[in-house]
């Protein structure tokens, strides 16, 4: 069972400033491409944040699961340098 009828948006920010959202449709796979830019350290660090979550046990007849659920990240990979 789907937890959302629509799209989940997801954001990304680098250092607390926006650098991205996707809009990630239920069922289906997306690809979320960012370019990043590493710290004096040579560090990049992204956060994600999913703006709406729903607990199944409350949305799902017969569900017990109970956690705050939002989208399903099934990789993450990064290519090159910036």
């Amino acid at each position: 069972a789907q937890l959302f009828p629509d799209a989940q948006l997801v954001s990304a920010s680098e250092d607390g400033v926006d650098v991205g959202q996707i809009g990630v449709l239920p069922d289906r796979d997306a690809v979320f491409r960012l370019r990043l830019y590493p710290r004096t350290d040579g560090e990049c660090i992204v956060r994600f944040n999913v703006h709406r979550t729903r607990v199944p046990a409350k949305v799902v007849s017969g569900s017990t699961d109970t956690r705050p659920l939002g989208i399903h990240v099934l990789g993450f990979t990064v290519d090159g340098h910036a």
